[in-house]
């Protein structure tokens, strides 16, 4: 005799749920849902503007609260080593470590906008 296989069952459809407001969640998850990706690409869009170019150096040197010629000793420094140095302001957002001049305590001199906007950007402060 043969042997006939075991027949299967189609697969069942999720029970729709009777509570009233299911249409609801639902349709206010859909737009929230459109909206999380309309973030995401917002935010993806500001990760690529931040990244560094490759031509840029890998670090950015700006001075503050430093005597003119200790400032350009650091600038002929930088240079030699392959860091820029920045001195406009509107460069701040490139910068990568703020040079300043310290008290006897060795406690920051002057709070100046370079050093709070460092601060802000997470700048390594020397």
């Amino acid at each position: 005799k043969k042997t006939q296989p075991p027949t299967q069952e189609p697969p069942r459809e999720p029970k729709k749920a009777t509570h009233p407001r299911t249409r609801d969640i639902q349709q206010m998850f859909r737009k929230h849902a459109k909206r999380l990706k309309q973030v995401d690409s917002k935010l993806n869009d500001i990760r690529a503007k931040k990244r560094f170019r490759r031509d840029a150096p890998a670090v950015v040197i700006c001075v503050s609260g430093v005597a003119p010629d200790e400032s350009r000793r650091l600038e002929r420094s930088a240079k030699y080593m392959g860091a820029r140095c920045i001195a406009d302001l509107g460069q701040l957002r490139d910068m990568t470590h703020l040079v300043v001049q310290v008290n006897s305590l060795g406690q920051v001199a002057k709070r100046t906008v370079k050093y709070l906007h460092s601060l802000v950007l997470g700048a390594w402060v020397v």
